[in-house]
């Protein structure tokens, strides 16, 4: 990662110091998963709201949300990835829990 934003300690627990320079493969929780996701960004060149289990500094799986797209040159070669993480923890256990609840009833 060569960039990311301030608020990166808050849901993964890494600073800003300690991730830059890191390979991203260090946040993901499921190493297969990650490779699905570079798979549709190969055919489709972005995601929209792609979850995704991540891990943070300790190792706790945490939920998110990624939103990126393929940068190219002029010559429509790949250069890298664009893109953001949201935390969408919560979220994910509010569903749980009313999906649990729908089971019951």
């Amino acid at each position: 990662m060569q960039i990311v934003s301030s608020n990166v300690e808050e849901f993964t627990g890494w600073t800003k110091q300690e991730i830059i320079g890191q390979e991203v493969s260090k946040l993901y929780f499921n190493p297969a998963e990650q490779k699905e996701l570079e798979l549709v960004l190969a055919e489709d060149k972005k995601v929209v709201d792609y979850e995704i289990k991540l891990r943070n500094k300790n190792g706790m799986r945490y939920f998110g949300s990624i939103s990126a797209r393929y940068i190219t040159d002029e010559n429509n070669n790949f250069v890298g990835v664009n893109g953001t993480i949201r935390d969408i923890t919560f979220r994910k256990e509010v569903d749980n829990i009313i999906d649990d609840s729908r089971k019951r009833y």
